[in-house]
């Protein structure tokens, strides 16, 4: 019963969207905020330029915003690749970045932000901030994975030695699991037998940890950059109903946004 309603809600809510954002005479009844969008739209299925993705967003963009955007971007990793550089170990450099960011860059959080208000302002969230370390760590040459949360995103970096990036938390948004933490994690996944010891085998120890360090879901770059998109769209379906507040919330175990998220499914309530 949850299912159905949920899917029923989240069908209502697809109706909103299409109705407050199609245009007469569009023959695809999409909507773009600007012509340097609509472009970059229509060539996402040619490997498109990775901070275009985040910066074409809004009326007021053009190809100077990504041109800002890249600017930003470039100039963070000139001033951190070389100190990062004489740094002895994997999380020294990734405390020295973190520290840089939130020094001069992150400076004011926003529940729902896009990348072009903090290329000019420093204003962030989640999926703007991990945004923004992903495309620096990807300049540097270091790995990163994205993971997505019902209601957040974070990071992490590295392959050998992997780093966990909260870009929300300026004090402690860099956790890198030390020898012990690795062992307390495989004895336990072993002892409940989460992991047989032919895996353990098989796959090796750094392997299982890394598996096993998180069970979020995995996104792309791309998928981040949509889920920009999703917040945007999710704020102005709200403002078309004109509510007198507007209210973010946790989800509750069990209740219908739950089950819907469970399926894959965006509702607003």
């Amino acid at each position: 019963m949850y299912l159905k309603s949920s899917a029923l809600l989240c069908f209502w809510a697809v109706l909103a969207v299409v109705d407050c954002h199609a245009q007469s005479g569009s023959g695809t009844g999409i909507h773009f905020d600007s012509k340097i969008e609509e472009q970059m739209f229509a060539t996402l299925e040619q490997a498109p330029d990775k901070v275009a993705l985040f910066a074409v967003m809004g009326p007021k963009a053009d190809a100077q915003s990504i041109q800002k955007a890249k600017g930003l971007v470039d100039g963070i990793v000139a001033v951190v690749s070389e100190p990062m550089a004489k740094k002895k170990t994997f999380s020294k450099k990734m405390e020295f970045l973190q520290s840089v960011l939130h020094s001069s860059y992150l400076k004011k959080y926003k529940l729902i932000a896009n990348l072009n208000e903090l290329v000019e302002g420093g204003i962030f969230n989640c999926v703007t901030g991990t945004a923004l370390y992903a495309l620096i760590l990807d300049k540097l040459g270091i790995a990163t994975q994205i993971y997505e949360q019902p209601d957040h995103v974070y990071l992490s970096a590295g392959t050998t030695e992997v780093a966990l990036i909260e870009s929300t938390a300026p004090q402690s948004g860099v956790f890198i699991p030390n020898e012990r933490f690795k062992t307390a994690l495989i004895n336990s996944l072993t002892n409940s037998k989460m992991v047989s010891a032919d895996e353990l085998k098989d796959k090796g120890r750094e392997a299982i940890f890394t598996e096993s360090l998180t069970t979020d879901r995995k996104i792309s770059l791309r998928q981040l950059a949509g889920l920009q998109y999703r917040n945007d769209a999710l704020l102005k379906l709200a403002e078309a109903f004109a509510p007198p507040v507007i209210l973010t919330s946790k989800l509750r175990d069990g209740s219908l946004r739950q089950c819907a998220m469970d399926e894959g499914v965006r509702v607003l309530l």
